[in-house]
């Protein structure tokens, strides 16, 4: 038997096309006669849609709910995560095997399973929430966890003081270290528009240029530190100032450090880099943060 494709325009024999294809061709000839029949039956599936891509498996469970459900009644065991309704949890069922003593037992309680047994459970729940935590155009992407922390307390602080602080809008998503930022923009930079805000000489800028030029991420929708800073060299703990810094390290450390303690700090040094012995400090930047127009306001 042969199959004919006919977006690319050739066929081939049957047995040669992918395994995927060939188990949902023969998935559909076996099941097709069962949507005709009158009678009460039971359909039993053990591991379905395996070969399959995973979109290619939500597609089949919808094939399961749309034609196969509605004329009998379905059960399927399944390891993967696409394949489970996170919608519709109440209807899965946990098998576990629990030693000879008990044999193989089904639960409907995750509570009461080994971590093992609720993995596809936690991947499908864990892919879900990917899939809705990007919502609309407002998502800023920063390297950690500390740029949301200090992101945050700025735009409070000059909520408070009723100057222009960060638009509650915008949703701050950390990347988990700057070397991860260039593959979370190539992942998500397709569907949905995304601002990064990076240190200035960041890990990675360079592969941030590559997606730029690719046409994933847009040149307006980088923001580097320095852009703000109006400085070379600039992390994201240079948008706070001096005094501000200190008043926080003291508190921290419950220790009095004054400005004029810093090793090359002076008034007249603003983001100068000082080398003393084979040691490279940076002083902190004297100015008050600023945010740019183009994008994170």
């Amino acid at each position: 038997m042969r199959v004919e494709d006919t977006r690319h325009y050739f066929t081939n024999n049957f047995s040669q096309r992918s395994s995927g294809l060939r188990w949902f061709f023969s998935f559909l000839a076996a099941f097709t006669e069962f949507e005709s029949r009158n009678d009460d039956f039971v359909i039993l599936l053990d591991e379905p849609a395996l070969t399959l891509h995973g979109r290619a498996q939500a597609d089949f469970l919808r094939f399961i709910n749309e034609r196969l459900a509605t004329v009998g009644s379905v059960i399927y065991t399944t390891h993967s995560p696409f394949m489970v309704e996170t919608g519709k949890l109440e209807r899965t069922r946990i098998a576990e095997d629990q030693g000879p003593d008990k044999g193989a037992v089904v639960n409907q309680e995750p509570m009461t399973v080994a971590s093992d047994s609720l993995f596809p459970l936690q991947a499908a729940l864990r892919y879900d929430i990917a899939q809705h935590l990007f919502i609309g155009d407002t998502n800023l992407l920063v390297e950690g966890p500390s740029d949301l922390l200090y992101l945050d307390l700025i735009g409070r602080r000059l909520s408070a003081e009723g100057r222009s602080a960060l638009d509650e809008r915008w949703r701050i998503l950390p990347a988990g270290g700057s070397s991860n930022i260039p593959a979370f923009v190539s992942l998500i930079g397709r569907e949905l528009d995304v601002t990064v805000l990076v240190d200035s000489g960041t890990e990675g800028a360079g592969r941030l240029d590559a997606a730029m030029a690719a046409g994933r991420l847009k040149k307006s929708r980088l923001v580097r530190v320095g852009e703000v800073t109006k400085t070379t060299y600039s992390d994201v703990e240079d948008l706070f100032t001096v005094p501000d810094s200190l008043a926080l390290y003291n508190h921290a450390f419950a220790s009095n450090v004054k400005e004029k303690d810093l090793l090359g700090v002076t008034a007249s040094s603003r983001g100068s880099r000082r080398s003393t012995g084979n040691t490279t400090t940076t002083s902190p930047q004297t100015h008050c943060f600023a945010t740019p127009r183009r994008s994170m306001l």
